[in-house]
């Protein structure tokens, strides 16, 4: 975990245990003419190639091959695929669902806590959202354009083309 102060992010990683079984196999493969060599080479790119930046705002997942984003206000819910064997290492996927899409966090360390890190994190901006939206002024309790209207009404009395009587009448419908 990488924590960068100046654009308050972390980054993170997925730990080596989340592909111990592969790694396992390559070391067993390779008697056979390098082809664990191959199989720990190439499990070792694919671990490297991932990256997850999370910011106040929003989670990215940087790979190869995309860059996703997704804005911590738009996740609906945070799951955790662990099976027996990343349970007992202390791994485990995160399943970040929005409306629309979905973003799988591969092989994070301590899962669990992290889950309920993103959960708290996307729960505070959705109120921080909720007060700024009810903190914004009120709506008018007028029309739209009515105070417009009024104006012009008032600009017809005050030249003399309408009369007392008629201003009157007409400014009760605004009020």
């Amino acid at each position: 975990m990488d924590r960068s102060p100046e654009s308050k992010s972390i980054n993170l990683s997925p730990v080596w245990q989340r592909f111990a079984h592969r790694y396992l196999l390559g070391v067993l493969l390779l008697p056979l003419l390098g082809l664990g060599a191959w199989l720990i080479w190439k499990t070792w790119k694919e671990q490297k190639a991932r990256r997850y930046r999370i910011t106040d705002r929003q989670i990215s997942s940087i790979d190869v091959r995309y860059h996703q984003t997704l804005d911590l206000s738009n996740i609906e819910e945070v799951r955790l695929r662990q099976t027996g064997f990343q349970r007992w290492l202390g791994t485990g996927d995160l399943v970040l669902e929005t409306g629309s899409s979905e973003m799988v966090m591969v092989g994070m360390e301590n899962p669990a806590s992290l889950k309920a890190a993103i959960e708290e994190a996307a729960a505070t901006l959705r109120e921080a959202m909720r007060q700024q939206e009810e903190r914004k002024s009120p709506e008018p309790d007028r029309e739209p354009g009515s105070m417009d209207r009024m104006d012009y009404l008032t600009g017809l009395w005050q030249q003399g083309l309408i009369s007392d009587r008629d201003f009157n009448e007409e400014r009760r419908h605004f009020e």
